[in-house]
């Protein structure tokens, strides 16, 4: 969900932008060798950018990558891992992208911590944490996870309102 952009060999990480995309970027805090931006305006986006499917993904820290294509994911995904084999177990490899692994971007994860929370006005929050923050982004519903959990969600909150415990 970072790009990473190289300045005087620097490393800059800026959020929600990606390969192939230019930007304006305002330089935030340095982190050891890395920079942190954030994004101020777009000059190029990518074909691969889309509108996510999750009405909230802009604020949520639940998932990062919905504004890029189920393609585009999957080819992020595939270079991550292919990475990482490269890089801690010196294993060269190249993965191929299926036409049915395309159709199956969403409701992938079958694990997830839900943080509950009231609001000032002591409304349930049921929801991921806001990025970067310990604000939880209300949800009703969650496009990545498993449709099981995901079922799961709103009955949850409901048990939870109508019983006495205490958030």
């Amino acid at each position: 969900g970072h790009g990473i952009a190289r300045y005087n060999n620097w490393v800059i990480s800026v959020p929600d932008l990606l390969p192939t995309e230019t930007a304006i970027v305002k330089i935030i805090k340095r982190k050891g060798s890395l920079w942190l931006a954030s994004k101020i305006h777009e000059i190029n986006l990518s074909k691969s950018r889309c509108r996510p499917k999750c009405l909230v993904a802009e604020h949520c820290g639940g998932c990062n990558l919905q504004h890029l294509s189920p393609r585009g994911q999957l080819k992020i995904k595939n270079s991550y891992v292919c990475e990482t084999l490269k890089r801690i177990g010196n294993i060269k490899t190249k993965l191929t992208i299926t036409k049915s692994e395309v159709g199956n971007y969403l409701h992938y994860r079958n694990k997830c911590i839900i943080p509950l929370g009231k609001s000032n006005e002591g409304k349930l929050l049921l929801g991921y944490y806001r990025r970067n923050t310990h604000e939880i982004v209300d949800i009703i519903n969650c496009h990545v996870l498993d449709h099981r959990i995901d079922n799961a969600l709103s009955e949850m909150k409901s048990d939870i309102e109508k019983s006495d415990c205490r958030i």
